[in-house]
């Protein structure tokens, strides 16, 4: 379930979701949470609060010029990560999982839920690369020996 349709769930049980600063906030009728949804929302808490960070936020902001990389924890991941204004500022740092700045754009526009980013992540630690957006892919077929 995606961070916009355990909202849009939540919505429809009367559940008020709201920020307090980088905090999860619910008001909920009585009966309303079930112990199921509280542990989907458990396991989304992160996902829900970048989503709603992005819904108040709808556009990426764009990075200053002076800044090429960073480097953040992810609770989510377990890990450090890597996130680089270009390919060139990637180029910077030798083994580990680095994401652009596009790529991050297609993870945070695209509501890529905690699961999703681990499989994405997994992915990408393991086969290195880059992400592509769908519409982005390019199938080349190779002329038939004739």
């Amino acid at each position: 379930m995606t961070p916009a349709e355990l909202l849009a769930k939540l919505e429809r049980l009367n559940v008020k979701v709201s920020l307090a600063g980088d905090k999860l906030r619910l008001e909920a009728p009585a009966g309303a949470l079930t112990p199921e949804l509280k542990e989907i929302i458990r396991q989304q808490k992160y996902a829900l609060i970048a989503f709603l960070k992005t819904k108040a936020k709808p556009q990426l902001q764009e990075i200053p010029s002076n800044w090429s990389l960073i480097k953040i924890y992810s609770r989510v991941l377990g890990e450090h990560v890597y996130f680089a204004r270009d390919k060139k500022a990637a180029a910077k740092v030798k083994d580990a999982v680095i994401y652009t700045l596009p790529e991050l754009r297609q993870l945070v526009l695209t509501n890529t839920d905690a699961e999703q980013l681990r499989r994405v992540h997994k992915a990408k630690k393991l086969f290195g690369g880059e992400l592509v957006a769908k519409g982005d892919i390019k199938w080349k077929q190779k002329p038939s020996k004739a």
